[in-house]
């Protein structure tokens, strides 16, 4: 469901004025379609379950996608959770991210996996996991554009089920020893 904002009682005179507030620049009236449809968790910021800055990663790769792919299209789903938990809803949304740890290089940096063709309704189904394991650095815009210019909201979720061997591109940062957390942060990582 969709949540607004309404700012009752603007004098024609001054909506230009209003439209270049800071608060209007960060949360447009008209948003991208990269941004209609996305819905965040509160992360690491407010829950100790979640293992990722999903408010954090969400604007960062909105950002990215929007440079990548403009601002215009259908609008799509993009659901962000930090945990297995999935109070974003990751798995009932056209894209959607589960946050996790990974240990890359003995490393441990922020990662995500990747579901797609989650829907609600009558014909609900559940986003089916493509990408196990992507960190969440500068290879991650790619990754999702790709699954992006490849996804259709309105096919078939079988559609998706030859993903990975149709090549969605693995990020050239996990060619490391690789290791992923999934029990909640309890604490910060080494």
């Amino acid at each position: 469901t969709g949540q607004n904002a309404i700012i009752p009682n603007v004098a024609a005179e001054r909506i230009d004025a209003l439209l270049e507030e800071d608060l209007l620049q960060t949360f447009p009236p008209a948003p991208s379609f990269v941004r209609r449809g996305l819905v965040v968790c509160t992360g690491t910021d407010f829950c100790n379950l979640a293992q990722i800055d999903t408010k954090g990663e969400a604007a960062k790769l909105s950002a990215s996608l929007e440079d990548c792919l403009g601002t215009t299209g259908s609008p799509l789903k993009i659901h962000w959770s930090g945990c297995p938990a999935g109070c974003g809803n990751h798995q009932a949304a056209d894209v959607g991210f589960r946050g996790l740890k990974a240990k890359i290089d003995g490393k441990v940096v922020d990662a995500v996996a990747i579901y797609v063709g989650g829907r609600t309704g009558p014909h609900a189904a559940a986003g089916r996991e493509i990408v196990q394991m992507t960190p969440c650095d500068e290879t991650l815009a790619d990754v999702v554009a790709d699954v992006i210019r490849r996804y259709d909201p309105l096919a078939d979720p079988a559609q998706t089920s030859n993903w990975n061997e149709a090549g969605i591109p693995e990020p050239a940062s996990t060619t490391g020893e690789m290791q992923t957390s999934e029990s909640p942060r309890t604490s910060s990582p080494e």
